[in-house]
């Protein structure tokens, strides 16, 4: 090739867009381009994929190419994402109503509401699973939330059933001595004004007998509406009187009873039911399968260790709406100058991932609801365990070079993404496992990395056509054994 042949470049010349997560140039011929990329230096790519492995050491980053897997699960369907995408439109948030009393019982509360009211409702039933929990596990007295019925179609269906004249009480009771709570429904003679006196003047507002409790049982009683709030002060050392407080805290030391926390009180779910949704999920488990998860000691769980996305996703869905409402004024108050929010349920992902694996507040991204430190009890650890568990939770080993880019730069530029699974398509699995050895140095961290690895390869590689299957079978099929 002549010297006239030769494409000569002036560096000055080159203005690369910096803002864009694939780097370019403005202002040249796109054949001048192309030869500069094609004699690329490998320092550049390189420098692509170290920040590539040092971003996703940041577990919401790594949340956002999974909800992007989710959203944009073929080629095709990746290759038109113009923004990204949260996980908070991909998960359907839900308080588990059907154990039959507070299925039953929910069934009578006021229909027609709006969108706040609404939410209001399951807030209020969150916190009164939450509180029904600790006397189901004997670790609180008998607790009862009554509601005078208002709807019009329910006080017509009790009017046929129980012969009543109009007027109802709700109830549903968590015993203290029983592993169910019950609901009732009965006539009442009072009006609803002259309930809502009594209700006023001191929590045992109904006979005893009607409710199914002996005299001498010791009864917390309270309307729907009265629970709203009442987790925050429940136990509380210093505004809680001593008819709210715990018989025994609850141990938080191990990621088992964390987890088995998580289940019981937060929400609401027992073993069996988190069994029923796992399933939903596609995990083949009983609630022994569940039973064993939380009695088994070992530093790596196997919930953990094999269905760690699916058992986050069921956990964080039925404990949304009891820490939501704690998690945002949490927020509020420890941030400035910034509007109170809630949070979505991504974010009371990312707070069970770390306080169910972590347990301490250092190594947990928002603070701890009130609700949870006053009845937990978590082990004071020695200053040798404490630099020993900072040393292993760090997320970013010293053979990683680059900077990360934080969860608002991935978030504004959805090329970074997109870069990171095409990167992901061109690596073998042997480069892979490589390179999760030399940039990370904790196992969690890899597997949450090769797993994405693994997931971009299943989605995106290009797939064989059947004919081109056949003829690979046949052809197969045809060959003969080697002459030795």
């Amino acid at each position: 090739m002549e010297d006239r042949d030769k494409i000569y470049i002036d560096a000055d010349d080159l203005i690369f867009n910096t803002e864009s997560s694939k780097i370019k140039a403005e202002g040249i011929d796109p054949k001048v381009w192309k030869h500069i990329t094609a004699n690329w230096n490998d320092d550049l790519f390189q420098d692509q994929v170290d920040t590539m492995y040092a971003s996703l050491t940041d577990k919401r980053i790594i949340s956002l190419m999974l909800s992007t897997f989710d959203k944009y699960s073929t080629l095709n369907k990746l290759d038109k994402m113009k923004t990204v995408v949260t996980e908070k439109d991909l998960y359907e948030t839900k308080v588990d109503l059907s154990t039959p009393a507070i299925k039953r019982f929910a069934k009578y509360l006021d229909r027609e509401t709006n969108e706040a009211t609404y939410e209001l409702q399951q807030t209020v039933l969150a916190e009164i699973k939450f509180l029904g929990a600790m006397s189901l596990s004997k670790n609180w007295q008998t607790f009862v939330v009554w509601h005078y019925v208002t709807d019009k179609d329910a006080i017509r269906e009790l009017d046929e059933t129980l012969n009543g004249d109009g007027s109802y009480i709700s109830a549903i009771i968590y015993p203290n001595n029983n592993k169910e709570p019950r609901s009732v429904v009965y006539p009442t003679f009072k009006s609803k004004d002259e309930i809502d006196k009594l209700a006023q003047n001191g929590e045992e507002v109904f006979d005893h007998k009607m409710l199914g409790l002996t005299k001498t049982q010791k009864v917390v009683m309270m309307n729907f509406y009265q629970a709203n709030g009442l987790a925050s002060f429940f136990n509380d050392s210093e505004f809680a009187t001593e008819m709210y407080q715990m018989k025994k805290k609850i141990d938080i030391n191990t990621i088992q009873q964390r987890f088995a926390y998580v289940r019981q009180f937060l929400c609401g779910l027992s073993q069996n039911k988190l069994a029923f949704w796992l399933s939903e999920e596609g995990i083949q488990i009983d609630n022994k399968g569940v039973k064993y998860w939380e009695e088994k000691q070992t530093d790596e769980p196997s919930f953990v260790k094999n269905h760690w996305k699916e058992v986050k996703k069921v956990l964080s869905e039925h404990s949304f709406h009891l820490l939501r409402i704690y998690m945002s004024n949490d927020l509020f108050r420890y941030s400035q100058n910034e509007d109170w929010r809630a949070v979505d349920i991504k974010q009371v992902e990312w707070f069970l991932n770390d306080f169910i694996l972590y347990g301490t507040p250092d190594a947990i991204r928002f603070e701890i609801p009130e609700m949870i430190k006053h009845t937990t009890e978590l082990k004071i650890k020695s200053e040798k365990d404490l630099l020993w568990e900072n040393a292993t939770l760090k997320k970013i080993s010293s053979n990683t070079k680059a900077r990360p880019l934080t969860e608002k730069e991935v978030m504004d530029e959805s090329g970074y993404l997109k870069q990171w699974i095409n990167l992901f398509l061109e690596m073998e699995e042997s480069k892979i496992i490589d390179d999760l050895d030399a940039h990370y140095d904790d196992e969690y961290t890899k597997k949450e990395v090769y797993y994405l690895w693994h997931k971009a390869n299943q989605l995106y590689k290009p797939k064989l056509s059947e004919e081109r299957i056949k003829q690979l079978q046949k052809r197969k099929k045809g060959q003969k054994n080697p002459p030795f």
